[in-house]
């Protein structure tokens, strides 16, 4: 003696992948890449917001490197002017 149980449901907008309908997954492959385009442009987006916060930051920090190059550059000039008399 056994008793089998079983569910029996109905998924809305189902679709066959792999069926008879072979002319919808071009379309399907296209709707796909386009959400992923869509998703990753988002999500692009997300980031450079969240680096515009920073933005102080690097400009702080560009701006002293370039700085203390520059010092070091005409210590040297000095050094090297200083060397030859």
């Amino acid at each position: 003696m056994t008793t089998v149980t079983v569910n029996v449901r109905d998924e809305p907008n189902y679709e066959l992948l792999y069926g008879p309908n072979f002319g919808r997954r071009p379309q399907k492959g296209w709707e796909t890449s386009i959400s992923m385009i869509v998703e990753a442009s988002m999500t692009l987006l997300v980031a450079l917001v969240g680096l515009i916060s920073w933005l102080p930051v690097f400009v702080v920090f560009i701006v002293l490197l370039v700085l203390l190059l520059w010092v070091g550059v005409q210590l040297g000039l000095q050094v090297r002017r200083w060397r030859w008399k």
